[in-house]
């Protein structure tokens, strides 16, 4: 996933995060707490992109998923993915 985010897949992720190595993506995800979380996203388990969500204002939440693996978009794992985060 790390490759990925570094902007090898046929679109690149935002400026800032093209740098990110593995300790800094591990790092990230132990400091995950209940107001705010990072999420690998799997099939049949191989990474195929990511998910996160922080608390923005009491009851109020922002989310963000990324599907990485091109031969993974348009399938409808996204949506199947948020369902699972908001159900």
């Amino acid at each position: 996933m790390v490759e990925r985010w570094r902007g090898h897949g046929p679109r690149r992720v935002p400026e800032g995060t093209l740098g990110t190595t593995e300790e800094e993506v591990a790092a990230k995800l132990a400091a995950d707490s209940d107001r705010g979380r990072r999420l690998i996203l799997e099939l049949a388990g191989v990474p195929v992109g990511e998910m996160n969500y922080r608390t923005a204002v009491e009851r109020t939440a922002e989310i963000g998923i990324k599907i990485c693996d091109p031969g993974s978009r348009g399938q409808g794992h996204g949506t199947a993915y948020l369902r699972m985060l908001i159900s």
